[in-house]
């Protein structure tokens, strides 16, 4: 068994649960994802004022966080002070000039993201984290899309054969890669296509790959977990 790096992707707002060189199991909390919701309140309006300025009058800044009826925006007048107030708690997070509208974010929960497999942290990075994984490795002939993950299943070469069970899956087709497929396997959640035709590879939302060397190896190890990678060109069937 060789092992075998890839990044798994982060999106902007993510927290990092994980240190580097620390082992890592399928359970563990690899990131959090805080959710928002947002609540606006047009303050142009509730100042008197129009949109464009009404920014100036702000007494917090954008990234502070707010308790109900804390004062957020102020503006003197002839008749004395208007105080704006929270009616949330939550964050500052934008003001828009062209309407008016400050958006406050209000913390819902956290979503836990889980790594795929069991394997090492090798590197934190901005885009993501580097993780190492025992497994066998083979090469692609061609692949397109992100880095993805799944266990893989055998397709039957027929449409109807596909249900929602496959969510999640890589499919092995042993066929070229046809738009029909392509917008079915998109529609249940399936994550990639491998293929051992040679075809030209359209661009949809799901990772796709040729291989045609290590097609046997692929059979037999169906329903394993794999890690596709198309940047490397590479395929790895994760040890269980």
């Amino acid at each position: 068994m060789a092992k075998f790096s890839f990044l798994f992707p982060l999106s902007k707002g993510a927290i990092v649960k994980v240190k580097e060189n620390q082992s890592i199991d399928p359970q563990d909390i690899l990131a959090q994802y805080p959710q928002f919701e947002e609540y606006k309140i047009n303050l142009a309006q509730a100042l008197g004022v129009v949109p464009k300025t009404a920014g100036q009058y702000l007494t917090i800044s954008l990234g502070s966080n707010i308790k109900t009826d804390d004062v957020i925006a102020t503006r003197s007048t002839l008749w004395g002070k208007k105080n704006i107030t929270a009616p949330v708690d939550g964050q500052i997070y934008a003001f828009d000039n062209q309407d008016g509208n400050l958006i406050i974010r209000i913390f819902q929960k956290k979503i836990d993201i889980h790594v795929p497999v069991a394997g090492r942290i090798e590197k934190i990075k901005k885009e993501g984290v580097k993780i190492l994984v025992s497994g066998e490795i083979l090469n692609m002939e061609r692949g397109q899309g992100s880095i993805t993950w799944g266990r893989t299943k055998l397709y039957q070469n027929s449409l109807p054969s596909l249900t929602k069970d496959e969510k999640g899956k890589i499919l092995l087709v042993q066929a070229p890669i046809n738009r029909a497929l392509l917008n079915k396997s998109e529609a249940l959640g399936i994550k990639g296509i491998i293929s051992n035709r040679e075809t030209p590879l359209a661009t949809p939302s799901l990772t796709l790959a040729i291989m045609t060397e290590n097609w046997t190896k692929l059979e037999e190890k169906e329903g394993k977990t794999v890690i596709l990678d198309p940047a490397q060109k590479k395929l790895a069937i994760i040890n269980s």
